[in-house]
């Protein structure tokens, strides 16, 4: 499967049955978890690294704030998931600077409410 909401459904049973299951596309970081998903790996890097990307970025335009506007599914939650866990370690390696505030905004794609 291409994306992690599909692999996080799918990969628990591919491991119950020893199948590796390979994917292309999906990146949440809880898919690194080898005690729930034993067989499972991907071609491409979780959004671990693309967090910490982020939150680089923001640092280096000294920002003081964050927004991740996220879908609520597996994919979005672990892209949140991976810009908190680097804004956490910004802020625990660099306590006297200025910290990092995150805040995450999620929404449902099949929603016809709007973001305000």
């Amino acid at each position: 499967p291409g994306r992690s909401s599909q692999s996080t459904e799918i990969a628990p049973l591919t491991g119950a049955l020893d199948i590796l299951q390979l994917s292309y596309w999906s990146t949440s970081p809880a898919l690194d978890n080898k005690r729930d998903y034993p067989r499972f790996g991907r071609t491409i890097t979780s959004d671990t690294a693309i967090g910490s990307a982020v939150v680089e970025l923001w640092v280096e335009l000294n920002l003081a704030y964050g927004a991740v506007l996220y879908m609520n599914d597996a994919y979005g939650l672990g892209y949140l998931e991976a810009v908190l866990d680097a804004a956490r370690t910004h802020n625990l390696n660099n306590f006297t600077e200025a910290q990092l505030v995150v805040k995450g905004f999620p929404f449902d794609a099949e929603s016809d409410e709007q973001i305000s």
